[in-house]
């Protein structure tokens, strides 16, 4: 339900039953092709997206035709619109038009300064509706998965429309999801954080945080220039490891122990932005995840399980989920990992047995995990309501 990539991509949908909580705030934009709907709400994305990028370009100084122009600023503004306002509206398009569309891939003419307010406004007004703006950047690239690999196996990115469903209809069973463009990067590096989660039980739902974790580099240096290099895009061991710059790159091992990310983050801010910050949301993060899922997984008591998420943390120091791994890698790759695996499995023990038949339990040792989230129950709701979309749509009243 959430340990594959269209699995993931599904179940979030349901959040909304949990908790109010908007999953644009933490996951970026994803879909899943293998679905026609899911397939038409790609499209438009890619589209609006694609509008959205061109403002962005228009008001750093590029030469951007003064009709793509306008027509951007047409897909922008209707995004921005109320509900009630599209309501009373007949006119409204849902969708871009395929005149619109046209002018969008045009080559660029001449251009000026003259729809720069214009612009400028129309982003503004979007910031407010649109919590992924800064991670959209302007190349509106994104990042294909196969639906159910692991390992960063079979994945690659693309900032064209036309190639993205090339590769669906070569590989049907494909997520998509929005790069994030704005990473924030380290010695030039990308990364993410592999974050260890402990659930020893479904019913009620019973969540352990590990307090430490670690950080995984790219091996050569972070630019959306390049998508065809998988060891600037990708930061999976099992991917770098292949690099022939791997045994060279000045972040050895391309891992850093979590400890090292908070004093360089310390001496970055001036505060301790990882533990005060960052973490705090990282943990609503799993929270929601796995409320999400709570009433599908079936439960059998006495049984744990490990999982390893992954998190990336944007230039504005934003953290956001990327995938969730059952059987998360415990090998000893690097010192860090040597380290902590060790830790985490003997940690493991310690809430499932120690605490587990404790009857002081808070006496219990339970090393760097935290008891993050324990549920009164488990929340029933009928099987059709899985994965509904809750879409307000009307008419207006003559």
């Amino acid at each position: 339900m959430i340990t594959t990539k269209v699995g993931l991509t599904n179940s979030l949908k349901n959040l909304i039953w949990f908790n109010n909580v908007d999953k644009d705030t933490f996951f970026p934009k994803s879909f899943d092709l293998s679905e026609q709907e899911e397939r038409e709400d790609f499209i438009l994305e890619y589209k609006m997206l694609h509008a959205e990028g061109l403002l962005k370009k228009y008001l750093e100084g590029q030469n951007i035709g003064l009709d793509k122009v306008k027509a951007a600023l047409e897909v922008t503004n209707r995004r921005t619109k109320d509900l009630d306002d599209i309501i009373d509206d007949t006119t409204h398009q849902k969708s871009v038009t395929e005149n619109e569309w046209e002018v969008l891939c045009r080559e660029d003419s001449q251009t000026n300064d003259s729809f720069k307010s214009e612009a400028k406004s129309a982003l503004e007004k979007l910031q407010s509706k649109c919590p992924q703006l800064s991670l959209n950047g302007k190349e509106n690239i994104w990042i294909v998965k196969p639906a159910g690999l692991s390992r960063g196996r079979g994945i690659t990115c693309y900032n064209q429309l036309r190639d993205i469903l090339e590769h669906q209809e070569k590989e049907p069973q494909i997520v998509v999801q929005k790069y994030i463009e704005n990473p924030l990067v380290i010695s030039n590096k990308k990364f993410d954080i592999r974050q260890w989660v402990l659930v020893t039980d479904w019913n009620p739902i019973t969540v352990w945080f590990y307090e430490r974790c670690y950080l995984r580099f790219g091996v050569e240096d972070f630019e959306l220039s390049d998508l065809s290099n998988r060891f600037k895009h990708l930061t999976n061991n099992s991917v770098v490891k292949y690099s022939e710059n791997f045994e060279t790159t000045e972040i050895k091992g391309s891992m850093w122990h979590s400890e090292d990310f908070g004093k360089y983050l310390q001496e970055l801010v001036n505060f301790d932005i990882w533990e005060q910050e960052i973490k705090p949301q990282v943990k609503e993060i799993i929270k929601n995840s796995l409320e999400c899922v709570q009433d599908m997984v079936n439960n059998r008591k006495n049984c744990a399980e490990l999982y390893g998420y992954d998190i990336m943390i944007d230039e504005n120091y934003r953290p956001w989920l990327i995938e969730v791994n059952c059987s998360p890698a415990m090998d000893y790759s690097t010192e860090v990992t040597h380290q902590l695996v060790k830790q985490v499995q003997e940690d493991c023990i310690k809430v499932m047995v120690d605490y587990r038949y404790a009857k002081t339990k808070s006496k219990v040792d339970t090393g760097n995990f935290s008891l993050l989230y324990r549920a009164k129950h488990a929340v029933e709701r009928p099987l059709h309501a899985i994965g509904l979309n809750l879409v307000c749509e009307g008419k207006a009243i003559k």
